[in-house]
């Protein structure tokens, strides 16, 4: 589907926008995680999959794409403007950094992707380290040539099932999954739609920068507000752009009208419900 409605940003004085203190993070390790996921919960031809990364050093973890580490590595080491041809789409819901130090877990998240002005409001907050509360069980697997434990838990409305390494004491795992006496090597929720696997694990000497890019700004907010207001955005975005002036034809194809694209891309949106965490 071809939407025309490009927004162009050149110029724009972010200058004018707050961030949180900069931050210069060095790891030692890097655990790699491919995470399967089925976007609509209806359909199983929806599944994509991704890799991610786990950052550790003796003080904190960080987990984020590892296309975002790259990007972000970029922008800071060139020192890019934000100068961009953007297209409205579904927010990038694998897109957050989650950064595991001390007793607390800190997510940046954005709730609505980049808006009309260029800025890309990246909503924070904090849960409690020990918030999962996992049931280790006798069960054994034996995974590549790990052996593993079953430990189960309840978080964000899934059941999940996680087989974690006791011979690799670290008490971490992709996404918010930590606390069990071994890192996480597998970890899915009971329905198959979301499963992180390890696939690497390698000693690194990399260096990450939080909150540098000058077009972000910084909301502190609460989980329940990020996963209401996106689900808003999202609802409501058709709407907002065809309010705007935004034509859903393709200028290619006489049949494919302003209102076939609509229904497609408001299907599409639609068909995108299935978060990692679930709330009402």
């Amino acid at each position: 589907m071809m939407c025309r409605c490009i927004i162009l940003l050149i110029g724009f004085p972010f200058s004018l926008l707050f961030a949180q203190k900069k931050e210069k993070l060095q790891f030692n390790y890097q655990m790699v995680y491919r995470v399967s996921y089925q976007t609509d919960s209806n359909d199983v031809s929806s599944r994509k999959q991704r890799n991610m990364e786990l950052l550790l050093n003796d003080e904190m973890s960080l987990f984020q794409s590892i296309n975002r580490g790259q990007q972000d590595s970029i922008f800071f080491t060139e020192k890019k403007t934000r100068t961009a041809a953007l297209l409205m789409a579904p927010v990038n819901k694998l897109n957050y950094q989650i950064l595991k130090r001390g007793a607390e877990i800190k997510t940046y998240d954005s709730a609505f992707g980049i808006n009309l002005q260029g800025v890309d409001e990246i909503y924070y907050y904090d849960e409690p380290r020990d918030m999962l509360e996992w049931q280790i069980k006798q069960d054994t697997l034996r995974i590549g040539n790990l052996f593993c434990q079953r430990a189960d838990v309840h978080f964000g409305g899934r059941h999940w099932i996680a087989w974690f390494a006791p011979e690799i004491p670290i008490p971490d795992g992709p996404y918010k999954f930590c606390g069990l006496p071994g890192l996480i090597v597998s970890i899915a929720d009971t329905k198959g739609h979301w499963q992180f696997d390890l696939t690497n694990i390698r000693n690194v000497e990399k260096v990450v920068v939080l909150n540098f890019q000058s077009w972000y700004k910084f909301v502190p907010a609460t989980k329940e507000r990020l996963f209401r207001e996106r689900k808003e955005f999202q609802d409501n975005l058709v709407a907002n752009m065809e309010a705007s002036g935004a034509d859903f034809s393709h200028p290619a194809s006489p049949e494919y009208t302003h209102e076939r694209g609509r229904i497609e891309y408001s299907k599409l949106l639609a068909n995108d419900n299935n978060w990692i965490e679930r709330y009402p």
